[in-house]
């Protein structure tokens, strides 16, 4: 994303469902809507959060990290760390949009990784919160992606355009700084969902990020996204 020897980086604090975590530096492009509903971690049963801190309270290593992420991940080991967070009661993780060195994969930055929780195997809806800060001056020179809901058989379909029979939809931002969501769908060729009215992502501070996707039941067209953002 830079041809200088700095690089964005940006604080995580996770908690959720099957997330794609992914801080990359890539996007695409039009359209979200924000129902008065309640956010879904007040309606959804408590959930299960992801801990950067290991069993004896230290910071996990990159090592540990890159453990836990499953068989799909990149850039954990160099550009992933966890650190604390005076604002915090606990590590965070701080994520520098830095390339991976992947030879075979040039384009990719950041880090990805995909949590994938048991409890989800055969659910219908999925509530994802957490909250990223994003440090001041952060320079929105290329889009990129933040942690979204992901729903496929082969992972691999997840990274793909237009998905056969699985789903994903990632928050992030566009160039200038513009919140949005990748949204990549069977039968569609990929596309960058915003909300109604341009809204910037801040710098500087906590944002809490919520995220609720709700499945088309069989045969209708009734599934819903929704994206609250400190809770509204």
């Amino acid at each position: 994303m830079s041809s200088s020897n700095t690089f964005n980086s940006m604080l995580f604090n996770l908690a959720g469902g099957a997330v794609l975590l992914t801080a990359a530096g890539y996007m695409i492009t039009s359209y979200v809507t924000t129902p008065a509903v309640l956010t879904c971690s007040s309606r959804f049963p408590t959930g299960v959060k992801m801990m950067f801190d290991g069993p004896n309270g230290k910071p996990l290593s990159a090592i540990e990290l890159q453990g836990r992420s499953g068989s799909r991940e990149w850039g954990l080991l160099k550009n992933a760390k966890v650190v604390s967070d005076a604002s915090q009661s606990h590590g965070v993780l701080e994520v520098k949009l830095a390339p991976t060195e992947d030879e075979d994969k040039a384009t990719q930055n950041g880090v990805a990784f995909t949590w994938q929780r048991h409890e989800l195997a055969s659910a219908s809806a999925a509530c994802l919160s957490y909250s990223v800060n994003m440090p001041d001056r952060f320079a929105f020179n290329e889009p990129g992606y933040l942690p979204g809901l992901f729903g496929a058989f082969d992972l691999a379909q997840i990274d793909e355009i237009e998905p056969h029979d699985g789903f994903a939809a990632r928050l992030g931002w566009a160039q200038a700084g513009d919140f949005g969501v990748d949204v990549r769908i069977p039968a569609s060729a990929g596309y960058w969902e915003t909300p109604n009215s341009k809204w910037i992502w801040p710098t500087n501070r906590w944002v809490k990020v919520e995220q609720e996707i709700r499945l088309n039941t069989p045969g209708q067209e009734n599934g819903v996204m929704r994206v609250w953002i400190d809770g509204a």
